[in-house]
């Protein structure tokens, strides 16, 4: 290879450099997969690391236009070079200002991490899961390069503290899961799930699955029917007038006071749709009868003006 090849190579190498350095990353990224191309009959120990950086600088660049790279692909696409790296240390421009000597293993091993706790919360994987949080807690204390901009964390946090939420979000797929069926075989997971959250400081997260956990374990006995239920989603409540001698009957009869709320009585959901559909049924008759009626009106009113037109 002649020298003025390799001059040639090199200028364009510094000239890709100060494309990134600008963040003019859709330029640069092209730049950088170009050399790659270059580097495999000039500098082939060079070639990975070239790619490397054209695939980095295409993640940064939709970050750069405000899109997500897990859903764009991009991110992926980076994440296929980790059989194929090597493993070195690359100056890198990335979103926030980040800038410096680092380490492709570590970015990518970040990629990884961040794209299956993607799919964990995407499939509801819980290998993927596990594997996501295993990477995290090996990236320990260090903060995350892009947590900030994709779609699983969306905010600015260190790794141990990522595995945390990861944790968190498992937890409430297994958690839902069962919510409906089993709300006591849900608790323990929620429970996890509210821990983590208080823990990864998402304490707005942390209070709504409070709510949800409040909402599992409250118990109430059906008016209609006597059934006892459990779970807020497996009963509604029906104003009512509820007297101080029923009041009194209840406890006479030592029956559970759970059966009504206030003013209002309790019904499981069998027991409260089956009022619901009736009372729907009702009203349907009641609909059509002055569907007719205003019909009828109308064809009144309609005579009367012919009336008025012929004394006219």
């Amino acid at each position: 290879m002649s020298t003025k090849e390799r001059a040639k190579f090199a200028k364009n190498l510094d000239n890709a450099k100060n494309t990134a350095r600008i963040r003019l990353f859709k330029k640069a990224s092209k730049k950088y997969q170009d050399l790659a191309k270059a580097a495999e009959s000039i500098e082939p120990s060079m070639v990975s690391g070239l790619n490397f950086l054209s695939a980095l600088y295409a993640v940064n660049d939709d970050i750069a236009n405000k899109k997500d790279p897990v859903q764009t692909g991009s991110l992926y696409e980076l994440s296929t070079l980790e059989g194929t790296t090597t493993k070195e240390e690359l100056p890198m421009v990335l979103p926030g200002g980040v800038f410096g000597e680092l380490d492709t293993e570590r970015v990518l091993l970040e990629v990884k991490a961040l794209l299956r706790m993607d799919e964990g919360m995407t499939s509801g994987n819980e290998d993927a899961f596990k594997e996501a949080i295993s990477i995290f807690l090996e990236l320990g204390s260090s903060q995350l390069l892009y947590s900030r901009y994709v779609r699983p964390l969306q905010n600015r946090m260190a790794a141990n503290r990522a595995a945390l939420e990861c944790e968190a979000r498992s937890q409430i797929i297994k958690g839902k899961a069962l919510a409906d069926g089993y709300p006591n075989a849900a608790i323990p997971h929620f429970m996890i799930a509210t821990r983590a959250l208080r823990a990864a400081r998402r304490y707005d997260d942390e209070r709504k699955y409070r709510e949800t956990l409040i909402g599992l374990r409250m118990v109430r006995r059906c008016w209609v029917c006597g059934r006892q239920v459990q779970g807020q989603n497996h009963f509604t409540t029906f104003r009512s007038s509820i007297t101080e001698y029923f009041k009194s009957l209840l406890v006479q009869n030592k029956e559970d006071l759970r059966v009504y709320d206030g003013e209002s009585i309790v019904a499981c959901t069998p027991c409260a749709s089956a009022i619901t559909k009736e009372a729907d049924r009702i009203a349907r008759v009641y609909s059509d009868r002055l569907v007719i009626q205003i019909e009828a009106l109308k064809t009144e009113i309609s005579q009367i003006k012919g009336q008025l037109a012929r004394l006219k």
